[in-house]
């Protein structure tokens, strides 16, 4: 039969087995724990960093929006202000007074073009 001291060794086999079964099972379980723990805190680092985005992305929404919206008030009172300009000025004319000269134009944008053609001339250097 077997003897004594391979019982005691088969004992001894089955019992080291156990242990480290139980202990890898162990081992395995607080892992799966740790692991569970570290999905759910960055699941919620994530939400909170994607709330931040959508939020960052809202406010650039809400001011292009806003941007837009004030964009189109302000080209249209540039032209109702153009279009009174044009209306007050018609027909009057501008004087220039150019080398102790007076010089009326016949309308304001042609006042305009000479003004703008002296100080062309005066940035150039070549004014008279």
């Amino acid at each position: 039969m077997i003897s004594e001291l391979a019982i005691k060794l088969i004992l001894a086999g089955v019992i080291v087995t156990a242990v480290s079964g139980g202990m890898y099972g162990g081992y395995v379980h607080i892992k799966s724990i740790g692991y569970n723990e570290g999905v759910v805190e960055c699941n919620k680092k994530n939400k909170a960093y994607e709330d931040t985005v959508n939020q960052k992305i809202a406010t650039i929404e809400a001011n292009s929006i806003l941007l837009v919206s004030e964009t189109r008030e302000n080209n249209a009172a540039i032209l109702q202000g153009v279009g009174t300009i044009i209306k007050s000025t018609k027909g009057k004319t501008l004087t220039i007074i150019k080398n102790g000269e007076c010089t009326p134009s016949a309308t304001l944008s042609d006042s305009i073009k000479a003004i703008n053609q002296r100080v062309n001339q005066s940035i150039q250097g070549t004014k008279p």
